[in-house]
């Protein structure tokens, strides 16, 4: 009984914090296209799904990445997930600019609900990088959207991974369960 008590203690505090699969629909756009995703290009076609060997240095899951290309104006794709109010989401992804030199500047914006998480404004190279964000829903339903511009140079994304952080317990309630554990164990011994 007491290696069944110490067992599943064991399991508890280490899939503490384990988060959920992915919740957005083609986050590698792997399949070569959008779909999953609402795009909306502001009548340029700059905003498009390219060959990741585009941007070199650009980690995927596939062949494929989002680019933002457009000149003057922001492209943007999204997607709406159901959330549950309160509880805390992670997204993570990758990003990778493709040019160099005395450019215009070119941005990226990634948010929930329209709160801004990421936002970023250059005009020169950024290595592919991996960018993750917390936040806590706030709606049962979340929008999450990226808008590019970039004149000359393009912006990529992959790897869009959202997933529901698992609570994690409080050091006061881990305490509790290692006394209780230490409590059985002596137990155990007198007996």
């Amino acid at each position: 009984m007491i290696k069944y008590l110490f067992a599943a203690s064991i399991v508890s505090i280490a899939s503490a914090g384990v988060a959920s699969a992915n919740l957005l629909v083609n986050g590698d756009f792997a399949t070569g296209n959008f779909s999953g995703w609402n795009v909306d290009g502001a009548g340029e076609p700059w905003t498009a799904v390219n060959q990741a060997p585009f941007f070199a240095g650009l980690p995927n899951a596939g062949q494929y990445s989002a680019a933002f290309g457009n000149v003057n104006s922001l492209g943007s794709i999204s997607q709406s997930i159901a959330t549950t109010v309160g509880t805390t989401y992670s997204l993570s992804f990758y990003f990778a600019t493709n040019d160099s030199g005395n450019l215009p500047t070119f941005e990226l914006y990634a948010s929930e609900n329209g709160n801004n998480l990421f936002s970023y404004a250059s005009s020169s190279t950024a290595s592919a990088a991996l960018y993750s964000f917390y936040f806590v829903a706030d709606s049962s339903l979340t929008e999450i959207k990226f808008a590019g511009m970039a004149p000359y140079n393009y912006l990529a994304i992959n790897n869009v991974v959202l997933n529901e952080v698992a609570p994690v317990p409080e050091p006061a309630t881990l305490g509790l369960l290692a006394a209780g554990l230490v409590a059985t164990l002596r137990r155990r011994r007198r007996a």
